[in-house]
C-alpha cells in the first residue's frame, strides 16, 4: 500500500470495501490529463462533507474564454467578449442544445418597441393579452 507520495505532499489513502480507498491530499496540488473522481468532491474551505458532487467552499472563477465549439446540455463559461455567462440549453424548436446567456452583462438592454395591436400567448398557445390601443 501507497501510505507517502513523493511530490512535495503525503498521500492519505486508508482501505475501504471493494477495492475503494479515499485520498487526502493537503497544500496546493496539482493534476495533469483526464482525472476522473468518483463520488462527492469538496474544494475550498469552511466544509466537513460535500453536500453534492461537487461542492465548493469559497468563490468559483470561471476564466473568459469564446465559446466552446461543442455546446453540450447543461455546460457553462464566460464569454470574454460579451462580458456574459453562457449556458448551454436544449432548443426543442430546432432539437439542437445552444448558448444562451444566462447572466451577467453591464450594458443596459434597449426598449422594445411594440406595434399595436400586441398580442401575448402562453406556452400552449392560448391568448392571454390584447393591446389594440395606445
Amino acid at each position: 500500500m501507497i501510505t507517502q507520495l513523493g511530490v512535495g505532499g503525503n498521500l492519505n489513502a486508508p482501505s475501504y470495501p471493494l477495492g475503494m480507498y479515499r485520498l487526502s491530499v493537503s497544500g496546493d496540488s496539482y493534476f495533469t490529463g483526464d482525472t476522473i473522481i468518483r463520488g462527492k468532491v469538496g474544494i475550498g474551505s469552511g466544509f466537513a462533507q460535500p453536500q453534492a458532487d461537487l461542492h465548493v467552499g469559497g468563490v468559483m472563477y470561471l476564466a473568459p474564454t469564446s465559446a466552446p465549439s461543442t455546446a453540450l446540455e447543461g455546460m457553462m463559461y464566460y464569454d470574454r467578449g460579451e462580458r456574459t455567462f453562457k449556458c448551454a440549453v436544449y432548443d426543442s424548436t430546432n432539437a439542437t442544445t445552444t448558448w444562451k446567456t444566462c447572466g451577467g452583462g453591464t450594458e443596459p438592454r434597449p426598449p422594445q418597441q411594440l406595434t399595436i395591436p400586441v398580442q401575448i400567448y402562453d406556452s400552449n398557445n392560448r391568448l392571454v393579452l390584447e393591446i389594440n390601443q395606445e
